[in-house]
């Protein structure tokens, strides 16, 4: 799944406990994870990237 935030993509992948977040950007590569505690739907990540100054 990709999601988008202010023309930067980060793609996403999904797993038992959490989702892994990533954005590459040139020579920068940077990897999130987010708890499924925090955001346990596909909806709800969205909602968090969108919100969040993190991204």
């Amino acid at each position: 799944m990709v999601i988008e935030k202010n023309g930067k993509k980060y793609s996403v992948s999904e797993y038992s406990a959490k989702w892994v977040v990533k954005s590459n950007s040139g020579k920068l590569s940077v990897s999130y994870d987010v708890s499924k505690d925090l955001c346990s739907t596909e909806d709800e990540l969205r909602e968090y990237i969108q919100s969040s100054d993190l991204f």
